[in-house]
Order: C-alpha cells, then sequence, then structure tokens
C-alpha cells in the first residue's frame, strides 16, 4: 500500500472527520498496526477473550 494509499483510506478519514474516537476490537498484531497507523486510538478489549488469554498466565 503506498503512502498515496493510506492517506485516503477510510479509517483515516473517518479519525479526521467524525467526532468520535476509533477503537480497534481486533487481536491480529497486523489489523492493530493498521488501525493504530491510521487514527485508532486503542483496543477495544473483550471480556471473554481477555479471560482465555489471561487464565493459563494469571501472574502477567
Amino acid at each position: 500500500m503506498s503512502n498515496i494509499d493510506l492517506m485516503r483510506c477510510p479509517l483515516r478519514e473517518t479519525a479526521k472527520t467524525a467526532p468520535t474516537d476509533i477503537w480497534d476490537d481486533s487481536y491480529a498484531f497486523n489489523e492493530l498496526k493498521y488501525a493504530i497507523e491510521n487514527g485508532a486510538v486503542g483496543r477495544q478489549p473483550i471480556r471473554g477473550i481477555v479471560r482465555n488469554l489471561m487464565l493459563p498466565n494469571p501472574d502477567k
């Protein structure tokens, strides 16, 4: 994807023009990276997935 494509992507346009924050709900690293690079402010935790990730490592 070129820099021109990134400047015109729908996510970036929404982040610039909408009066709300954009949150990503994916656990895929490449999708989260794309979202943050294009205006998302963070990741929305999904309780069941977070719980399943934490069960094997409760101390982390």
